[in-house]
């Protein structure tokens, strides 16, 4: 899978068994310098494929290296090099995730109504309804969003201002600069590269 994820936060909807239960997250594959922290531990250790992930645990991706998470059989969350990523709630019905900083593109299955999840930046928040995306962002100021495939990702800045929010479809993406409302929906530029990668 490629990476393709600016950072924000997402909201998902899951099939109705899911509904009832936390997701089933685990360590799927790693390449290279991965570090696991989890819940408030400061000393983290490598993490290694199958390792489960619970609330609260933080992952962490060195200079050329990477990470997969599978969140039951159908969905996948990969993280670039040079990434932090924390993961806030399992909950099927609410999930969310925080990108502090680097790439994860995920590809997410289609999720009924009544649950979402969400992938929160410092300067954004990203909704996702069931698809193929990334978030991309450089910490403080920055955050690019894009969908590759089918489904929608609604975007806000980080204050979650509905008037700012934009709605992206596929081969779209947008960008927010912290204290500001994304800009307007356009056809795939920045994040064209990952596109298919």
């Amino acid at each position: 899978m490629s990476l393709f994820l600016p950072a924000f936060a997402l909201g998902l909807t899951l099939p109705l068994a899911a509904q009832e239960a936390a997701w089933d997250a685990r360590v799927s594959e790693v390449e290279g310098e991965v570090t696991l922290f989890s819940g408030s531990e400061e000393d983290g250790s490598p993490a290694e494929a199958d390792m489960p992930i619970e609330d609260g645990d933080r992952l962490v991706t060195g200079p050329k290296s990477r990470a997969e998470l599978a969140l039951d059989a159908e969905s996948l969350i990969e993280l670039g090099p040079d990434t932090e990523f924390i993961v806030g709630s399992l909950d099927s019905r609410d999930s969310w995730f925080t990108l502090k900083l680097g790439l994860l593109s995920a590809k997410l299955r289609k999720l009924f109504s009544g649950s979402r999840v969400r992938v929160r930046t410092q300067g954004a928040v990203a909704a996702v309804r069931g698809t193929e995306f990334s978030v991309e962002t450089s910490g403080a100021e920055d955050t690019a969003v894009a969908v590759f495939d089918e489904g929608e990702v609604s975007v806000s800045n980080a204050g979650e201002d509905a008037d700012s929010r934009v709605t992206l479809g596929a081969n779209q993406e947008t960008e927010v600069v912290r204290g500001r409302g994304p800009i307007p929906h356009r056809v795939l530029r920045r994040m064209a590269r990952l596109e298919g990668a």
